[in-house]
């Protein structure tokens, strides 16, 4: 199963850094402790919602939270 998923990550990784028109709906989004993290960091507030992210927000709220460490 390993060989599996690493076949179609490379698969996919290929296709969008090429841009792949075909392939443009096949993506794969690398997840791991960093998002999680993050995900924790953002729990009760307004960027838990995916849909309600935007970069500037997030960015701020990161260094905000960086610098009263």
């Amino acid at each position: 199963m390993a060989v599996v998923f690493r076949s179609y990550f490379e698969e996919v990784t290929t296709a969008a850094l090429t841009g792949r028109a075909d392939d443009r709906v096949n993506c794969q989004v690398p997840y791991g402790p960093t998002m999680g993290a993050f995900k924790r960091f953002a729990e009760n507030t307004p960027s838990a919602d995916r849909h309600k992210r935007h970069v500037d927000t997030v960015a701020e709220s990161l260094m905000t939270e960086a610098t009263s460490s």
